[in-house]
């Protein structure tokens, strides 16, 4: 059920993302029954822009099914998303957005071959990234530290809020579709059409590989992955359909 429909973005929306301060992002079992959930959306459009949105259901969290299901419940409690502010920073369509709350910074990479940085609460913008090419992923870790991906170039580039280069590295995959980092910043995945996911650590300016997960077979790709909150396991989404949790044990290995 359609509860409301907003258009600011006069483009193809191409990426979107939501951040919650710290306080918020808990588990439905140990969030108090009062509690109202709020969340940030952004947004990312071929018209060059980034939106920010509010999204304030005016409900509460009173079960688990509650909690999953508040933005697209079919009940009648209230649900608001608002535009907060547009961000102005690229040329180009913007294919890839990241953002933290916490952090109070939104990133986001433009086929212009650009990185801006703006804050999130205010809009304020930063600085701007330059690289050789479109940039067309991005993560972020909460400890500040953000990987950016240039797929036309097989180039990862692994950078701190200020914007000093923490390192660089060619990827080894025949196509590199996602990218993700552990909550720490110390290590950043990479995935995609070799039916891998490769691990490299970001504490050396090479970012040297530490480890391959193989998915078997070579007709299966890596479409996307994703950290679970205590960084213990990477969910991944398959080409054939399937999902698969990867243990993630670093300091095995």
């Amino acid at each position: 059920k359609l509860h409301s429909r907003t258009v600011h973005q006069l483009d193809v929306v191409t990426c979107v993302c939501t951040t919650a301060l710290a306080g918020t992002r808990v588990l439905p079992t140990t969030r108090p029954a009062s509690a109202p959930v709020h969340t940030t959306v952004v947004t990312g459009s071929a018209d060059c822009t980034v939106a920010v949105w509010s999204m304030d259901t005016g409900a509460t969290a009173s079960s688990a099914l509650d909690f999953f299901s508040l933005p697209w419940s079919t009940s009648k409690k209230k649900k608001v998303l608002q535009l907060e502010r547009m961000l102005h920073a690229h040329d180009d369509a913007v294919l890839c957005v990241a953002a933290d709350a916490d952090l109070d910074v939104v990133l986001s990479g433009s086929r212009d071959a650009t990185v801006a940085l703006h804050t999130l609460s205010k809009g304020k913008y930063v600085r701007s990234l330059q690289h050789p090419a479109p940039i067309t992923a991005i993560a972020l870790a909460p400890s500040g530290v953000f990987a950016a991906l240039s797929g036309a170039t097989s180039m990862l580039y692994v950078y701190s809020l200020n914007g000093q280069l923490v390192g660089k590295a060619r990827t080894v995959l025949e196509e590199v579709r996602c990218v993700v980092m552990s909550r720490d910043g110390s290590f950043c995945v990479t995935a995609g059409t070799a039916s891998s996911l490769v691990v490299r650590s970001t504490l050396s300016p090479m970012l040297p590989i530490v480890h391959y997960f193989q998915m078997g077979g070579h007709e299966v790709d890596v479409c996307s992955a994703a950290f679970t909150l205590d960084d213990h396991f990477i969910a991944v989404g398959l080409s054939n359909g399937a999902i698969r949790f990867l243990p993630f044990r670093p300091y095995s290995w």
